[in-house]
């Protein structure tokens, strides 16, 4: 394949950055459609129970109420390939589970509808804690079993490499430790809101959803419609960490509704229903337990995580399968690997995906236990892992043994963050005098396993008879700016100026297919589909200015928007002049590239070094500086990376120290004593602002990763996986004492500090 590298790498500004920033960048909640209806739903305020009778008849009689639907006026069947979730369902498994939805003339009618809805419920049994969920004789949410059983079905997931117990016992030493992630949730700026029209027998969905494809054809199936009749279009989501990938039943809500009134529909969350029946980040409890020689090598890894998916699977599944996959993948040195991976269901909240998916979590337990190890046996922490860390050309045994990791840049991302580490962090002068301030430092690593072909994507290139192309992918802007770095790869392709390439994205109807914007693959997969839709163009492109320049195609090549003859450089022929030439003998240019399902994968890899400060008087944790150096392959668009950066560090040290879903009563004891959230909201849910946010030094790191598109590999998450353990391990070293659940709050902190003999009060 043949590079140009006009625009790959260069700094190019977000083209949806301006609209942005000003506020006039078009989000779903912004559709305004004459004579629009506003829906609302209905959410149980129990957390286990069936619905014996459910009545109706006062919201039907309301003025401005155009429509009510309960779950005996939806399709009954399943709407995802979990089979474990309906559209409204007689049985609700959570606070915040739907009940009916409403559709009326304004907001204030549709809610005050609900309000006289009469729901006679039968309160079920419940439980909320995964590891009571797996016991003999609780409360069944889905019968007959509450584990998601895999093949074979004593987990949902088990990975076996080599013996673990021969590994232990050759161990010169065995450490085990039990961890606990608390669930939180990614707080995306803008909630859900779907927009649906019907008009001639057609269904039109304006969404905010990361895999518009996906719920046009689950649509298509559950309704019963042709799938040329149904259109999603999804090019702006306001953030999706993960939370938005997939079809839920919002969806068919917002489509039903419209469907029978005919009308327009607008179906918006508010800031409560996006935290209680949107999609959180598990509660993950993990089990882990590692063996290591001597000289630091490691023998062993063993490790049981259990997840709590909460009312209903949103690739709880699959969370499973890429949890038990990170330790067997990060340090493929280990010889003997044992992961046994449950995904649980509880009444809680449905939980799934979020930034930086399962590997955040397996890599959190598994960067702090070896920072412990490697202090107990007076290792440097990277010097340990560097004994066992993946290494170009190892193979993905023993699930894909066949298949190699072609590109791996730890020891470049280790050695740059561990040239800031003597630099240190010089803090105010006071801070000299100040007996309760300590400092610590901490690193970890961090990987995300990807696919670019492991799952479809596909790309259309056209060229326009003004010399401009036209450039259609599947998948909507959810902050990568896809619509950017797209551009970029196919003008370089192309040999097209960047101003003459416009990328239409996340458009159903310019049939364009593609899995979804997730798990960092799309950079990776759609780029690699608009490259080969690129040189297929060109290579047609080149026979046409063959014919008109009468030389050989052997002969030509492009370069910024022209067509040039090698032996006569006076002869060429621009874009723009082709095109014109074709429009008059009514021709058109276009290619289109797909990929199937395989095995191929991409991995990313990523370090991060934090340097923090604590108050040993009140417990207070400031984090000065966060040093992130990731492998990218080729790096597209160095801004758009650094901003992919930022967003992991603030993300992880949200996760790390303040963010935490709060379960009435509140206390860890009587934990989900109802299951309702008790912080919903950005005012009791704490996430950090600009005033937490410390220095931070985004360290693009590039190797060639040869599946992607001119060595390119995904950015959005790999950070994010070694950034919190960092913070965390940062803080263990200056407390003197280990943390295992997170997040860390000021009052585990202090006690800490009391346990190490380092508080100021005791």
């Amino acid at each position: 394949m043949k590079t140009w590298e006009q625009f790959i790498g260069q700094r190019i500004v977000p083209r949806g950055g301006p609209a942005k920033v000003s506020g006039s960048y078009p989000y779903p909640s912004d559709i305004q459609l004459d004579g629009m209806l506003q829906a609302r739903i209905l959410k149980s305020s129990l957390p286990h129970a069936r619905i014996k009778n459910i009545d109706v008849r006062k919201v039907e009689e309301m003025d401005g109420v155009a429509c009510v639907l309960t779950h005996k006026d939806v399709p009954s069947g399943f709407i995802g390939p979990a089979r474990d979730r309906r559209i409204l369902d007689s049985v609700v498994r959570f606070v915040g589970d739907y009940v009916a939805a409403v559709a009326a003339v304004d907001e204030d009618i549709a809610s005050d509808a609900l309000n006289l809805i009469n729901v006679d419920y039968e309160p079920l049994a419940h439980v909320f804690d995964p590891i009571d969920a797996m016991k003999p004789g609780a409360p069944m949410i889905y019968p007959p079993d509450n584990v998601l059983r895999g093949d074979p079905p004593d987990s949902t997931f088990t990975l076996n490499r080599g013996n673990v117990a021969k590994g232990f016992q050759e161990a010169f030493k065995v450490y085990s430790r039990n961890y606990h992630f608390h669930a939180s949730h990614g707080m995306a700026l803008e909630p859900r809101c779907s927009v649906a029209t019907w008009a001639d027998g057609r269904l039109t969905l304006y969404d905010t959803n990361q895999s518009p494809y996906h719920v046009k054809d689950a649509l298509s199936k559950v309704l019963q419609l042709p799938a040329e009749n149904v259109r999603v279009v999804c090019q702006a989501t306001g953030g999706g960490y993960g939370s938005k990938a997939r079809v839920q039943p919002y969806h068919f809500i917002a489509s039903l509704l419209a469907m029978r009134t005919g009308k327009p529909v607008k179906l918006w969350f508010t800031r409560e229903d996006e935290t209680l029946a949107g999609h959180i980040s598990p509660e993950v409890k993990i089990d882990l337990k590692i063996g290591v020689t001597r000289d630091g090598s490691l023998t062993a890894i063993h490790e049981r995580s259990i997840c709590n998916v909460g009312g209903w699977n949103q690739l709880g599944d699959k969370y499973a399968r890429l949890q038990a996959r990170t330790a067997a993948t990060l340090y493929r040195k280990c010889p003997n690997v044992r992961s046994e991976a449950y995904a649980v269901y509880t009444n809680t909240p449905s939980a799934g995906p979020y930034r930086g998916y399962a590997e955040r979590i397996s890599g959190f337990a598994l960067e702090c236990l070896l920072d412990e190890i490697a202090v107990d046996l007076g290792f440097d922490p990277m010097d340990l892992r560097r004994k066992s860390w993946v290494t170009k050309g190892d193979d993905l045994a023993p699930l894909f043994p066949e298949e190699k990791v072609f590109s791996v840049g730890l020891e470049e991302c280790v050695s740059k963050c561990v040239s800031y580490a003597s630099t240190g962090v010089a803090g105010p002068p006071q801070d000299d005098v100040l007996p309760s301030v300590i400092r610590g430092t901490g690193m970890a690593l961090g990987i995300k396993m990807l696919g670019p072909r492991l799952s479809p994507s596909s790309a259309g290139i056209e060229l326009l008879k003004d010399g401009e192309f036209i450039v259609r992918i599947g998948t909507p802007d959810i902050g990568t700016e896809q619509q950017t770095s797209q551009a970029q790869i196919a003008a370089d392709a192309l040999g097209a100026h960047l101003d003459d390439v416009k990328v239409c994205y996340a458009d159903t109807d310019d049939n364009v297919p593609d899995f979804g914007i997730f798990s960092d693959r799309s950079t990776a997969a759609i780029g690699r589909c608009v490259i080969e839709a690129a040189l297929s163009l060109v290579a047609e492109a080149k026979g046409v200015a063959a014919e008109i320049m009468g030389e050989q195609i052997e002969d030509l090549e492009v370069s910024l928007g022209r067509i040039y003859s090698k032996t006569h450089p006076e002869k060429n022929i621009s874009y723009a002049q082709m095109a014109s030439e074709l429009d008059r003998r009514g021709r058109k240019l276009s290619a289109r590239f797909s990929t199937n399902s395989s095995f191929e994968g991409v991995h990313g890899f990523a370090s991060a070094l934090v340097q923090l400060k604590v108050d040993a008087l009140t417990g207070d944790v400031k984090i000065e500086r966060c040093v992130v150096a990731q492998d990218v392959g080729k790096a597209i668009n160095p801004m758009l990376i650094e901003g992919q950066i930022d967003g992991c560090v603030a993300q992880a040290i949200g996760s790390a120290i303040y963010e935490k879903l709060v379960f009435e009563p509140g206390k860890v004891q009587a934990f989900h004593e109802t299951g309702r959230v008790l912080n919903p909201g950005y005012l009791d849910y704490q996430v950090p602002t600009i005033l937490e946010m410390p220095e931070i030094v985004p360290i693009i790191i590039e190797t060639f990763e040869p599946l992607g598109p001119f060595g390119a590999k995904g950015a959005g998450q790999a950070s994010m996986g070694a950034i919190f353990p960092a913070v965390i391990n940062a803080l263990s070293d200056a407390v003197g004492t280990r943390f295992y659940e997170i997040p860390v709050t000021r009052g585990m902190v202090l006690d800490a500090l009391r346990r190490s003999g380092k508080g100021i009060l005791r």
